[in-house]
């Protein structure tokens, strides 16, 4: 499979924190869980720094399932 790209982990780290958020302030409704161009721009260095780690061991995670699961290449290469 490719490689995660930084738009990609940027993207991804923009709805863990977006969903962090949510949880934290207790009105599942009101706070959205989103990672669009302006929410990754708004995206503080404090929150991508907490959250690193964390999304770092997710990918690894993922992978490792989908390898468990014998998928080894997206549909779309060759």
């Amino acid at each position: 499979m490719k490689e995660i790209t930084g738009a990609n982990f940027l993207a991804a780290m923009t709805l863990l924190v977006s969903y962090y958020k949510r949880v934290v302030s207790g009105d599942d409704e009101r706070v959205a869980v989103t990672c669009k161009k302006k929410d990754i721009l708004r995206l503080e260095l404090k929150d991508y720094l907490k959250y690193h780690d964390a999304l770092i061991k997710g990918c690894c995670d993922a992978a490792d399932f989908l390898v468990h699961q014998g998928i080894f290449r997206c549909r779309n290469e060759a």
